[in-house]
């Protein structure tokens, strides 16, 4: 994602929600849809025609292929051989020792594939972790802020503010670091935000990434503790905290294991093997058919050369998705719905808080039963806008034998009871 421009400074005491907009309208993030921006790289419509999708250049590994100078070094090979067959230079006859036949390179092509579909597998599981686990960690932020508004949000509000601003800073942090430094623009955008002052800045900036983290959650977590400590004053109930606790440690716990998947990375031994391995399959193949009789095994080796360098391009890209490639983690965006929605959970006020719920408990109505066998919401696409029978009408129908088995395979199927569908 592009770095995100600074923010005005808001001069509001309270303006946390004003922040917040200020800031996602920089970014032109339309709050109303900002779930829309959870998307990771090229949003595309996997229905669109085959053809269409393989002939498109942009947001593809084809591009990067295509201008990286090992795919235009073999090729170079290839084009060599090919004119050195047409020139005579070379003898195109099966039974010299130098003639490469097809068969031959099937070897170095099964070994290639294995071990190509063997790394792009687990680089795509890791990038999944990745994903997964830093979703995870700014799910329980907000689980965090609802904690805090709930139990302490009555009597210690400003409590809940200062210790959400500290959660939020090291969640940022975090990412910011992950490149290994926090610029100045990095750190004046915080400061613009009014999620640091000056002071707070002094005594982060000198100490290490992991430091940096350890105390923001230590002083987001004083804070809640001291709110908790005025509200059981007044309740009687401490045990609150420790739900509390146990999320700021999560969140410590997953920050640690995000970092330390980032840092593993794949051992050399079998990146140098893996290299080998392409080398020699692009040199057998380059060499290979361009020995051959005809033009279309120069097509061949076009094609094949740029999907297994662009399968090994995208690979390289899926291991560390924190960073500008094309399918790596929109955290720019990430950080300002997070924020976005943090900052609605602390300042917002319900609606029917003032008289405690009691009209709305009045006017509260019994709950509506819905058939089981129904569709609901078949305009919103989740179902076939198609009538289903019942499962007593199938019963009834195959009972007097006049299933003659034409609705096979139609589009009005008859749908099993979910009970069916039980173990029991």
């Amino acid at each position: 994602p592009p770095p995100h421009p600074t923010s005005p400074r808001s001069t509001a005491m309270g303006g946390w929600c004003s922040l917040c907009r200020g800031h996602a309208a920089a970014n032109s993030v339309d709050l109303k849809r900002v779930g829309t921006r959870q998307s990771v790289g090229f949003d595309y419509d996997p229905r669109s025609s085959y053809l269409w999708t393989a002939s498109s250049l942009r947001h593809t590994a084809v591009w990067e292929v295509l201008t990286s100078g090992t795919w235009w070094f073999f090729l170079a090979v290839h084009v060599v051989c090919r004119y050195c067959i047409a020139d005579g230079a070379i003898e195109n006859d099966h039974s010299s020792q130098g003639y490469v036949r097809a068969g031959d390179l099937k070897i170095v092509s099964a070994l290639i594939t294995f071990m190509q579909v063997f790394y792009s597998n687990q680089c795509f599981d890791r990038y999944n972790h990745l994903y997964r686990t830093t979703r995870k960690m700014m799910v329980l932020g907000q689980d965090l802020a609802l904690d805090l508004r709930f139990n302490i949000g009555a009597d210690c509000r400003q409590h809940v503010r200062l210790s959400l601003r500290y959660l939020v800073v090291n969640i940022f942090i975090f990412f910011l670091e992950l490149d290994g430094r926090i610029d100045t623009q990095e750190w004046q955008e915080l400061i613009d935000l009014d999620l640091l002052t000056e002071e707070e800045k002094q005594i982060l900036q000198n100490l290490s990434p992991q430091e940096k983290r350890h105390s923001l959650l230590y002083w987001s977590g004083d804070v809640a503790l001291s709110g908790h400590q005025i509200t059981t004053k007044k309740k009687g109930n401490l045990g609150m905290w420790r739900i509390t606790q146990e999320k700021l440690m999560s969140v410590l716990h997953l920050q640690q294991e995000i970092m330390d998947s980032v840092s593993l990375q794949l051992p050399f031994l079998y990146h140098h093997l893996l290299s080998l391995m392409m080398v020699i399959s692009l040199c057998c193949l380059a060499v290979g058919l361009g020995m051959q009789n005809t033009w279309f095994d120069s097509i061949i080796y076009v094609c094949s050369s740029v999907i297994t360098l662009g399968i090994m391009e995208m690979a390289t890209q899926l291991t560390d998705p924190f960073g500008q490639d094309e399918i790596d983690f929109p955290v720019a965006a990430w950080m300002a719905e997070w924020l976005h929605q943090i900052v609605r959970i602390s300042e917002t006020e319900i609606a029917h808080k003032k008289n405690d719920w009691e009209v709305v408990l009045e006017k509260q109505k019994p709950l509506q039963m819905v058939d089981a066998s129904a569709d609901l919401f078949n305009h919103s696409g989740f179902t076939q806008a198609v009538p289903v029978n019942d499962y007593k009408e199938l019963q009834d129908h195959s009972s007097d034998g006049s299933d003659d088995g034409s609705r096979k395979g139609s589009a009005r199927e008859w749908r099993r009871p979910v009970s069916s569908y039980l173990p029991c």
